[in-house]
């Protein structure tokens, strides 16, 4: 013998089931509002990966990802693209084999997973990194690195 439901409980449990309806058709996206910094260290030249740290919106610690442009946090991922609009270098000084480079661009997040899934943040960066070559005579540097350091400063808001 079969159960007949009324219709209006078959009707939720069918849009329950199957994720459609007002609910399903809003996008998922964390609580994160207002404005947010990201905070990128890389303090040697063998350094694998840049530390990163997140403050304002939500508070994070992780590190990131050159290679895929993402910034990994222990409960989620963010990946990031930067689109740089200007470029200063300055060096190498040949006494000293010192040299700065300096970057300003945009950045927005294109995807996130975990909790930061559905993030929308856009904003400005600027790096700044600073380092030295080996010398190889007295006014004479060679192409390897002898220190280096890079600080990154990605500020945005969170919609």
């Amino acid at each position: 013998m079969r159960m007949r439901l009324p219709a209006a409980l078959a009707a939720a449990t069918a849009i329950a089931l199957l994720g459609t309806g007002p609910a399903a058709a809003r996008p998922l996206a964390p609580a994160y509002h207002g404005r947010e910094v990201f905070t990128f260290v890389i303090s040697s030249p063998s350094q694998l990966h840049a530390r990163v740290t997140a403050s304002g919106a939500f508070r994070a610690t992780g590190h990131y990802v050159r290679r895929t442009a993402t910034i990994v946090f222990p409960s989620g991922r963010i990946r990031i693209r930067r689109v740089p609009r200007g470029e200063t270098i300055t060096g190498p000084d040949p006494s000293t084999c010192r040299f700065t480079i300096r970057q300003v661009g945009d950045f927005r997040v294109v995807r996130a997973t975990g909790r930061y899934r559905g993030l929308r943040e856009a904003g400005t960066y600027r790096t700044m990194i600073r380092g030295r070559l080996r010398k190889t005579g007295p006014v004479r540097c060679s192409a390897r690195l002898a220190a280096f350091h890079e600080l990154s400063y990605l500020v945005g808001v969170v919609r």
